[in-house]
C-alpha cells in the first residue's frame, strides 16, 4: 500500500469513528399520540413529517380513543408528544372554572403542566376549538398546541425550534381545508403539500 493510500484510509477510519455517534442519533424514534379526531390526526401527521424531514428522526404515530388514555400514555413515557386544547386541559384536567381570557388559560395550563407534569406546551398552531371553555355566555378559543415530555426534550433539544415553525401558521380555515383534503387516508399527502408550499420542508 502506498503512503498516500495509507494516509487516506487512516483519515477515513478517523472520520467514521467521529461521525458514528451522530449517525446513531438518526436511529432514534419519537412517538406522537393523538386522539382520534380528524383535525388532531392531521396535525399529528404534519408534525411527524416536519420532524422527520428536519431532523432525520423516525416518528411513529399512535391513535387513542380518548384524551385520558392518551394522557396516561404520556405520563408513562409511551408517548413523547401529543396535541391538546388549552381550554380542555384548563377545565377537564386542572379543574378550573371557565375563563374568558384565552391568554390566561394558555399561560396557566403551560405553567402547571411544566411544574407538575414535567410536560412542556409549545407555541399554539393557530386554530382553536371555540366554546370549549365558554364562560358566562362568552366563549374563549381553546388553542391547539403540541405538548412534549421534558425528558424527550432533553434527548431531542432541537424539537422546540423545529415544531415551533408551525406556530401561528394554521388557522381555523386552513385546518378545515387540510382535514377535508386528508380524508380517506390522504392526510399525509395533504400535510406534506402544505409543508412544501410554505417552505417548511
Amino acid at each position: 500500500m502506498s503512503r498516500k493510500a495509507a494516509v487516506f484510509f487512516s483519515a477515513l477510519a478517523l472520520f467514521l469513528a467521529v461521525s458514528a455517534p451522530a449517525q446513531a442519533c438518526v436511529g432514534k424514534s419519537l412517538v406522537i399520540g393523538s386522539v382520534n379526531r380528524p383535525n388532531l390526526s392531521v396535525m399529528s401527521e404534519m408534525l411527524g413529517i416536519l420532524i422527520t424531514e428536519r431532523t432525520g428522526t423516525t416518528v411513529v404515530l399512535r391513535s387513542f380513543d380518548s384524551f385520558p388514555s392518551l394522557m396516561e400514555a404520556m405520563k408513562k413515557g409511551d408517548v413523547d408528544i401529543m396535541i391538546d386544547y388549552s381550554g380542555r386541559c384548563y377545565v377537564d384536567v386542572l379543574g378550573m372554572q371557565p375563563d374568558g381570557s384565552s391568554e390566561k388559560v394558555f399561560s396557566t395550563v403551560k405553567e402547571v403542566y411544566q411544574r407538575d407534569k414535567n410536560q412542556v406546551w409549545l407555541e399554539p398552531f393557530g386554530f382553536s376549538e371555540t366554546g370549549v371553555i365558554a364562560g358566562k355566555g362568552s366563549g374563549a378559543p381553546a388553542f391547539a398546541a403540541p405538548i412534549v415530555r421534558k425528558d424527550t426534550l432533553a434527548k431531542f433539544p432541537a424539537l422546540p425550534r423545529v415544531m415551533n415553525k408551525l406556530a401561528g401558521k394554521i388557522d381555523n380555515g386552513i385546518i378545515t381545508r387540510l382535514t377535508s383534503e386528508g380524508t380517506n387516508g390522504k392526510a399525509k399527502k395533504a400535510t406534506r403539500k402544505f409543508l412544501k408550499d410554505n417552505k417548511l420542508i
